[in-house]
């Protein structure tokens, strides 16, 4: 038989598992609606992939000893057990297990800000003895030198004394890594699970926390894939032994899915574009939508003549950036304006973050090239919501992320705005 013939065949193999699998999620999602579990209080005041407000808050609240949980030190006790039992990868990808550590004297913080370091993620800290720096990345991408950053720091103060942990949604290596600490890849996936069914057997008889465990459990399966019930997830491996093909040729399926991904971006990115246009705004690409960073695609926007932001020179960026995102963009760096200028901004960023109605897709991003953080529109890397999109219309899809757009672009502009109104305006600066 042919090879594409071969290939076509383990295609229609790879629909019967997606059906089952679609099956399976759609029995998983009535079960979980009879049995009232589909109230989670965590994907209720958030969204499950927010890296920051959600699953960084909840895991520093959870491994530090003085956390509200009053369990004391045992969660960070057997988040140690399962990076010591359950290894990590190094970058070489070898598995490297946590070292042997006392349970005495941990500091546990957040957002750790170390200058000129960088701000850490979570960094548990042992009397000067040892150093762990934790790096969260859901869907976003590092900054700069960010790992190397950490490094410098755990280096400084604990004498090589340190580990650090990148933590992804599948262990992906970090860009950012120099080398200088050992660094171990974890992910939610695989890891956090793990580390998440300890802690819900240890907290059984503590009703109250083991349900908000259970509730984050549910948050971290569902951004993992594994929301599979068990007989299920072995009624599909079942049918791969019976279909090795699907195994044969999975390389060259994923290979076409990346493909059909890509070219979903530029459609997408050309139906946006013919939109925008339409409403008067000069648009330059910048590489294609479909690439991911660190050199990602981009479409760069003038603003209307007669707006605020036209006046001062700003350029506004859509950009994939793991996900795609719309805002102001300053590729030297917002610092090269001057003190005016960047003023105007500081006081725009004030306005947006008290501005409930830009907070539900606002968020800070690269402050000296985003310095008024960015709107998200949705997960390029996705697959759920990629699968939904290449579902629909694309012109219908593309009219209504138009909408999108300059809705978010009228945010800024009022921001921008009511910012100057309240500072000396400096002449149009050429930024880029």
């Amino acid at each position: 038989m042919p090879e594409l013939a071969i290939l076509l065949a383990a295609l229609e193999h790879y629909r019967h598992v997606a059906n089952t699998i679609e099956d399976a999620r759609r029995q998983t999602e009535d079960d979980a609606k009879t049995r009232h579990e589909r109230f989670n209080v965590f994907t209720t005041l958030l969204k499950e992939h927010d890296e920051v407000r959600l699953h960084t808050r909840f895991i520093h609240n959870l491994l530090d000893p003085k956390g509200n949980h009053d369990c004391g030190p045992r969660f960070l006790e057997l988040f140690f057990e399962t990076l010591a039992n359950h290894p990590g990868l190094d970058h070489a990808g070898q598995e490297k297990p946590l070292p042997a550590l006392s349970l005495k004297q941990w500091v546990v913080q957040r957002e750790a800000s170390r200058s000129p370091y960088g701000q850490i993620d979570i960094l548990i800290e042992q009397a000067g003895r040892f150093g762990i720096a934790i790096e969260n990345k859901i869907y976003a991408a590092e900054q700069g030198k960010q790992l190397a950053g950490y490094a410098g720091y755990l280096n400084e103060k604990f004498s090589g004394k340190a580990i650090l942990i990148y933590l992804t949604l599948n262990g992906r290596q970090s860009e950012t890594h120099d080398g200088s600490l050992p660094c171990l890849l974890i992910s939610y996936a695989d890891h956090i699970l793990t580390w998440l069914d300890k802690c819900l057997w240890e907290t059984v008889r503590i009703p109250p926390i083991n349900q908000i465990l259970l509730q984050y459990r549910d948050v971290v399966r569902k951004l993992t894939g594994k929301t599979v019930a068990s007989n299920t997830m072995k009624e599909i491996v079942h049918y791969i032994h019976s279909n090795p093909d699907i195994i044969r040729y999975r390389q060259q399926i994923n290979a076409a899915i990346e493909v059909a991904r890509a070219e979903f971006l530029d459609s997408f990115a050309d139906a946006i574009t013919k939109q925008l246009k339409e409403k008067g705004y000069n648009i330059v690409p910048f590489h294609k939508m479909s690439r991911f960073p660190p050199h990602g695609g981009a479409l760069i926007l003038t603003p209307l003549p007669a707006s605020e932001l036209n006046r001062r020179g700003f350029q506004i960026w859509i950009e994939n950036y793991w996900e795609i995102i719309v805002g102001i963009k300053f590729l030297k760096g917002y610092k090269t304006l001057s003190v005016e200028s960047q003023l105007v901004i500081e006081k725009a960023k004030a306005i947006l973050a008290n501005n409930p109605e830009a907070q539900i897709s606002h968020r800070e991003v690269h402050p000296d090239a985003w310095p008024a953080g960015c709107f998200t529109l949705f997960k390029a890397d996705d697959d759920n919501q990629v699968a939904e999109f290449v579902n629909k219309n694309l012109s219908v899809t593309a009219k209504n992320m138009c909408a999108t757009i300059l809705h978010q672009i009228g945010l800024l502009e009022n921001a921008f705005m009511q910012a100057a109104s309240t500072t000396h305006s400096p002449s149009a600066e050429i930024l880029q």
